[in-house]
């Protein structure tokens, strides 16, 4: 009995690996691998100090790393702003410390640290 169990979800498991391989060449799904992007399964390029790749709906993307954000809308400049110590970009790219306020680990501050910069 135990063997016949084991057989049939074997069985199944199988026939389920099989079948959502199919559906996913039917429709046409695009692996979100960077690796192998797309249909055509392109390595997407490399990361940098700044970014990293992203297979998103089969095109090549950069996402950007803790700490770093696109903020100036230039996609050409690739993540150049540092939303942690920023703080006309405090945390992200949205956020702007109040006069006087300083950021810190991306969080507008009171207290000056010689580490950071001062905000408007």
């Amino acid at each position: 009995m135990r063997i016949t169990l084991v057989l049939l979800v074997l069985l199944l498991v199988a026939t389920l690996a099989a079948c959502t391989d199919s559906i996913a060449a039917q429709s046409g799904a695009a692996p979100e691998d960077p690796l192998h992007c797309g249909p055509s399964r392109t390595a997407c390029p490399a990361a940098s100090a700044r970014s990293l790749p992203v297979c998103v709906d089969g095109r090549c993307l950069r996402a950007c790393r803790v700490g770093y954000g696109e903020c100036d809308g230039v996609a050409t400049s690739e993540c150049e702003t540092e939303t942690l110590v920023d703080p006309c970009h405090c945390g992200r790219c949205e956020t702007r410390c109040a006069e006087g306020l300083f950021c810190v680990a991306g969080t507008c501050v009171a207290r000056q640290d010689p580490i950071v910069r001062r905000g408007p």
